[in-house]
């Protein structure tokens, strides 16, 4: 569980309702269990945190949870029994669930095919009644962690935080945020494109083949990775011991859902609800222990053994855009010379990682040989590190409390043993700031540092066992290297907090030219909000 805030260890009482413990906390809010004062009635509190209580953009999200929990009355919806404002706190009162989310049914062994089939329909059936709503709602962030599995059977969704209601021009707006889970996002969702009702289907198709499979069908030890899968690779077939047990019809259907272009998904989740039904769960099944010595467990009543699949065409969008980095706000990118520079050096730098990631058949690059510095040649050997890519090992005493200028000055001299030449041109650090510090921990950390070459650039990418290294020829973002000395991340971080900027648990730095020559700055991003540091001696330049 996260670490709590100083607030949500307070808190005794909200209005009328006595807090008992802290269910969950995340970077928007904390969910108590409290009881109200008069009734006794046991419920969930779903609180903005108090850091965003300000934030005009976290209002108005924590508000459209307000008001689509309020419209969605459905028995696979998490129930919303009130809404209000007390002391300055937003709260959603919702319906207390007592039971295990889908994650860690998961965790603790297989789901039968049966059960499989009584979940999915359960999330399906909620969807519809979102998705047939005018204007429609689409989720935008199903996984295993939104869903609760109650002791009686009945299955949950829950957090529709960053659900979309898509008026007339939802196809304008969506194009400039992407919003969810990396590893169940839809291609369309993780390229910046307009979400649909297709988009959850999508999501749908990578829980069910989470349940079925035990594993997701998109892997990767880097988050690019996982986008990079997500976008373009076909979904791997299901284990040849799932297959045998589980019917035609659903295989069929799975991987309808998982097509990569949405018009070839099926037409809408009433369509999927209307498959699953047909092939309906039968009795006794409702365990998530594997049977018959196999991952899917028993196989549906009367269903046919799967034939064998033929693969057929996918599409292979590709993923060019900045837009995956951190739901960062780019309505904003106006605001600041600075942060506009970050996103066009983040957008090179991605394209360019895309245009180039190294495939298992792949021809290494040639080798730049330098006179007065090791050449790559000279590097050691690192297992498992991609072909085509040169790595590092990189070994921090301590990978979740990480000096931000360890990382730029280890990545600086991993680059300058490749090409001497290399100067600093920029550095990212996305889903991985804490405190101050860089987590390399976290599996959605994208951790980058940009160099200019004589010729094009390069980038080298950071985790915790090793940095990875891809040239591209390609002019490097704005041609400008950053020399001279730079105040830390740790006291741009603290200049930042003690300027009042709210600073979540989780967030985002980029360090890049700040539009006058010569000078350089800091970028912090906590979602919603924004603040730029003079990266020389420290100062707060502006805050948004």
């Amino acid at each position: 569980m996260a670490q709590l805030t100083p607030d949500s260890r307070r808190v005794e009482r909200i209005g009328d309702y006595l807090i008992h413990r802290v269910i969950g906390e995340g970077g928007m809010g904390i969910v108590y269990e409290a009881s109200e004062r008069l009734s006794g009635r046991r419920v969930a509190l779903k609180v903005l945190h108090s850091s965003l209580s300000r934030s005009a953009d976290a209002r108005d999200r924590f508000f459209n949870e307000m008001r689509i929990l309020a419209r969605l009355d459905h028995p696979n919806v998490v129930r919303s029994l009130s809404s209000f404002e007390a002391e300055g706190k937003l709260v959603i009162v919702l319906e207390l669930l007592e039971g295990r989310t889908l994650r860690d049914a998961l965790a603790a062994g297989g789901i039968t095919a049966a059960y499989t089939v009584e979940i999915a329909s359960a999330v399906a059936s909620a969807l519809v009644a979102a998705h047939e709503r005018e204007p429609p709602i689409v989720h935008r962030d199903l996984k295993p962690e939104n869903f609760m599995l109650l002791g009686d059977g009945t299955v949950k969704v829950m957090d529709f935080g960053v659900a979309k209601v898509l008026a007339d021009n939802a196809g304008v707006t969506a194009a400039t945020q992407v919003v969810g889970t990396v590893q169940y996002m839809a291609p369309e969702q993780a390229e910046g494109r307009a979400v649909t009702p297709k988009t959850d289907v999508y999501a749908l198709g990578l829980l069910m083949y989470e349940m079925l499979a035990g594993r997701r069908p998109f892997e990767s030890p880097s988050l690019l990775g996982v986008l990079k899968l997500q976008c373009e690779a076909p979904p791997p077939p299901l284990p040849e011991d799932v297959r045998t047990y589980i019917p035609a019809a659903l295989e069929s259907l799975l991987f309808a859902t998982l097509e990569k272009a949405p018009e070839r998904r099926p037409n809408d989740v009433r369509t999927v609800l209307e498959t699953l039904q047909r092939l309906g769960p039968h009795p006794g099944t409702r365990d998530s222990s594997a049977t018959s010595g196999t991952r899917a467990g028993r196989a549906l009543e009367g269903a046919p053994p799967v034939a064998a699949r033929t693969g057929k065409p996918r599409d292979a969008s590709r993923l060019d855009t900045i837009l995956l980095l951190d739901r960062f706000d780019r309505r904003r990118r106006g605001w600041v010379l600075a942060a506009l520079g970050v996103l066009v050096v983040a957008a090179i730098a991605t394209a360019a990682v895309l245009s180039l990631w190294p495939e298992t058949t792949a021809k290494k690059s040639k080798k730049r040989v330098a006179t007065s510095e090791p050449t790559a040649s000279a590097l050691p050997i690192v297992p498992d590190c991609p072909a085509g890519q040169q790595c590092k090992p990189f070994s921090p005493p301590d990978p979740t409390k990480v000096e931000a200028d360890l990382v730029i000055d280890e990545s600086t001299s991993f680059a300058r043993s490749i090409d001497p030449n290399a100067k600093l041109a920029s550095a990212s650090f996305v889903r991985s700031v804490r405190n101050g510090f860089v987590d390399l921990t976290d599996p959605e950390a994208l951790v980058t540092v940009n160099f200019v070459l004589p010729v094009g650039g390069m980038l080298v990418m950071t985790t915790p066992q090793q940095h990875r290294m891809l040239k591209f020829q390609q002019a490097a973002p704005d041609g400008v290297p950053l020399e001279g000395p730079r105040c830390s991340l740790k006291r741009a971080f603290d200049a930042a907090s003690a300027a009042g900027f709210p600073l979540a648990p989780r967030g985002n730095a980029f360090l890049s030219p700040s539009g006058k020559p010569g000078s350089i700055s800091w970028v912090i991003s906590s979602p919603p909000e924004t603040v730029s540091i003079d990266a020389r001696n420290c100062a707060v330049l502006t805050k948004r």
